[in-house]
């Protein structure tokens, strides 16, 4: 939900096709199945209630994830954000 994987892209462009595809096919996937499994079903009521909250922060996360990304303008041009 909240950004904490700005290392994200530079495991996909490092990391070979297969482990590339592995990441994103299944890893990143468990932690949506997981809360959603284990919140829904212990409860319930709250997950209701808090549902914005959680749409509110992932969308935070998705603006501040996609911005961290953007290229930063250096004394030599511009370069991108990897080290």
């Amino acid at each position: 939900m909240f950004p904490f994987h700005t290392w994200l892209p530079d495991a996909h462009t490092d990391a070979p096709t297969a482990g590339s595809v592995i990441l994103a096919a299944v890893l990143l996937k468990m932690g949506t199945y997981g809360f959603i499994r284990f919140s829904l079903p212990i409860l319930p009521d709250a997950t209701k209630a808090s549902v914005w909250w959680v749409v509110g922060l992932s969308l935070i996360g998705i603006v501040y994830g996609a911005s961290s990304r953007w290229p930063r303008k250096t004394g030599n041009g511009w370069s991108p954000t990897r080290a």
